[in-house]
């Protein structure tokens, strides 16, 4: 067993982290963040793509669907569901790009 405390090694543990990969840890964090929003966007351009294909749900109401609107509205692809469709697989490319990235390093 080791004479030092927990704190210690978890110190010492980041310390060699750190001397190892530098910059790489602030830029993981950032790509994991732009991932996980980006996830999040994706599953938020399903429900007005489930609603135009007849699964109703409450896409248009409240805070979240106000958002939606308005994303729809800024790329222009509230005009019909194919350029939804677009969006939605310009937004899974994307995401793929970006996961690609956060997994190459």
């Amino acid at each position: 067993m080791s004479s030092l405390s927990l704190p210690s090694q978890v110190m010492l543990l980041a310390a060699d982290i750190y001397r190892h990969y530098r910059w790489r840890i602030p830029t993981l964090l950032l790509l994991m963040t732009v991932v996980a929003l980006s996830e999040g966007l994706g599953m938020i351009l399903l429900l007005p793509l489930l609603n135009a294909v007849g699964i109703s749900g409450q896409a248009g109401s409240g805070l979240i669907g106000g958002a939606i609107d308005g994303i729809l509205a800024v790329s222009g692809a509230s005009d019909s569901d194919y350029h939804l469709s677009v969006l939605l697989l310009v937004v899974f490319a994307y995401q793929l790009l970006l996961f690609l990235s956060q997994t190459w390093w």
